[in-house]
């Protein structure tokens, strides 16, 4: 399972990216079943949206994200990448940190503060250049939301 959907390409390495794109979603323990589109176990993060289903301003998002919590996407195209951004809300004062396997080495780590509405926290990120997945692991206190991220 990719990000990619149907397209047999990477993604463009740039750009804006929306959370409900992920491929892996976990929590500290693992992942979970779902059941009638609500999470079985409440400390895992699930995928939600605002208000009702629409043809326009979409808001899906991963919502409760905790210590341990991991966000998945495969694949990118990337070239020359110096940074990365990501948009979230939450109760959270932690980290987002970002690798590109499961258990790898940090590309970057993007500090988290506590905010009601969505904010765009951004690090320096150092990546190769080349097809990479990115995994986004919340480390802290408290819950995210992960709304998005950007790759510059």
């Amino acid at each position: 399972m990719t990000s990619c959907r149907l397209n047999s390409d990477p993604l463009i390495g740039k750009g804006e990216y929306p959370a409900y794109i992920a491929c892996n979603l976990m929590s500290r323990s693992g992942a979970v079943r779902y059941e009638f589109g609500y999470v079985v176990d409440e400390s895992h993060p699930y995928f939600t949206q605002e208000s009702g289903d629409r043809e326009d301003n979409p808001n899906q998002n991963i919502a409760n994200m905790t210590a341990g919590a991991k966000a998945g996407f495969k694949y990118f195209d990337i070239k020359e990448v110096s940074k990365i951004s990501v948009k979230v809300r939450g109760t959270g004062k932690g980290e987002l940190q970002v690798s590109t396997t499961t258990s790898g080495e940090k590309v970057t780590r993007i500090p988290i503060s506590p905010e009601e509405d969505w904010l765009r926290y951004r690090a320096p990120m150092k990546i190769n250049d080349g097809v990479n997945a990115l995994y986004f692991t919340y480390q802290g206190d408290g819950a995210i939301d992960l709304y998005s991220f950007t790759i510059e």
